[in-house]
């Protein structure tokens, strides 16, 4: 595939394309991947500390890989039952969970 059609893959299947910026990243990115090349099972992690998005997303980037993404409602749900208040920070949007 070209570049436009991987983009557009990966947005219609899942969130978008990686953005690697250094070779941290490039590590964190290769322990999500298992030796088939498809994507694992996400492992999510709640961290109890109030932040803006992109303040979010080093924070997750710099500790861990990424914002969640959520890609079906049991991982949606999964989420839900880790946190604690109303709100967290799910890819590039607040999570309300008070109606989950």
């Amino acid at each position: 595939m070209n570049w436009t059609e991987a983009q557009t893959y990966c947005r219609k299947t899942y969130t978008d394309l990686a953005t690697i910026e250094n070779s941290e990243e490039v590590n964190q990115l290769n322990k999500t991947v298992s030796a088939s090349g498809t994507q694992q099972d996400p492992e999510f992690v709640y961290v109890n500390k109030s932040m803006n998005w992109s303040s979010a997303q080093r924070y997750c980037r710099e500790n861990f890989t990424d914002l969640a993404t959520v890609r079906n409602d049991a991982e949606n749900q999964e989420i839900g039952n880790l946190i604690s208040e109303n709100l967290a920070w799910i890819e590039f949007r607040k999570l309300d969970i008070s109606s989950l």
